[in-house]
């Protein structure tokens, strides 16, 4: 299965509707919960 990982940026992104980058970030939070690629986040 791909990976694919995520920083914290995009996760804020998609989960705040008025951020500028919501459209962009959104679509991958929801790919991810369908569980199409295995989703890991990034925290420093």
């Amino acid at each position: 299965m791909v990976r694919i990982c995520f920083d914290t940026n995009v996760i804020v992104a998609g989960l705040l509707e008025n951020h500028e980058m919501h459209s962009v970030c959104r679509p991958w939070i929801e790919r991810a919960k369908g569980k199409e690629f295995q989703a890991l986040v990034l925290m420093l």
